[in-house]
């Protein structure tokens, strides 16, 4: 099996932390994390790494825990070299010789093709497609030794429209969703805000009362955000908001 070699200064701050570090999109995937897309081609592809900075070969599987809203054909569930296209609860990659010839040595990575993709557009036209996901690491004969991290990927068709009535419908005006340090809010009663980034990390959260304020968001790089809004009666609506 083919093997990633990292480079030689990583490799030693790896033995020094003598841990597995696993990202998504090359970013470092928390426990319980979502990551969003809002297309069904190549741009909505989650590149799923495992980098071995441990002294010792680990064993890595990725586990299906649960499909929401579609029947888990149309997808690329691919890591270790193996890859389905039809998913089910419970399905695990890679398995037999893929697995127990797979293991991830010291300083190595998984190859670089592994991934998760949705081209699957739902069971129910219009409504979010939801992958639970899991990072397990185990024996070379599939035995779960622990469950390393688990995530969300999340096709929502409607992530990137920009619903002003939806958000009227609940009591919600914006005077703009291009914005440059701030987002002028006006809300009917509370509501609370999620704000989060392409990869789906919430990056900030706000309590918005009554009345019309300001949500500080200089802090922010520019960049394409999705911002989620929930009443106190759990309604929820979503637009995209831009940062310059």
């Amino acid at each position: 099996m083919k093997k990633f070699i990292l480079s030689a200064a990583l490799l030693f701050a790896g033995l020094a932390q003598a841990q597995l570090t696993i990202t998504g999109n090359d970013q470092e995937i928390a426990e319980g994390q979502t990551f969003i897309f809002n297309t069904l081609n190549a741009q909505a592809a989650l590149h799923l790494q495992v980098i071995n900075e441990t002294e010792e070969p680990v064993y890595i599987q990725l586990k299906v825990n649960s499909i929401t809203n579609a029947d888990g054909s149309e997808v690329q569930f691919c890591f270790g070299e193996q890859c389905y296209f039809d998913i089910e609860q419970n399905d695990v990659v890679p398995t037999g010789a893929y697995l127990t010839q797979g293991a991830i040595e010291p300083g190595e990575t998984n190859p670089s093709g592994d991934k998760f993709l949705n081209s699957n557009p739902g069971t129910v036209s219009g409504q979010d497609v939801i992958y639970n996901l899991s990072f397990l690491k185990v024996t070379n004969t599939g035995s779960v030794l622990e469950t390393l991290v688990t995530f969300n990927y999340k096709y929502s068709p409607t992530a990137s429209v920009d619903d002003f009535t939806a958000l009227k419908n609940m009591g919600v005006t914006l005077s703009s969703t291009v914005v440059k340090n701030q987002l002028d809010i006006t809300a009917d009663d509370n509501v609370t805000m999620e704000l989060y980034n392409i990869n789906g990390k919430i990056v900030k959260t706000a309590t918005v009362a009554q009345g019309t304020q300001a949500v500080d968001l200089s802090s922010l790089s520019a960049a394409v955000y999705i911002a989620s809004f929930t009443t106190q009666d759990n309604r929820t609506s979503k637009i995209r908001i831009v940062k310059n």
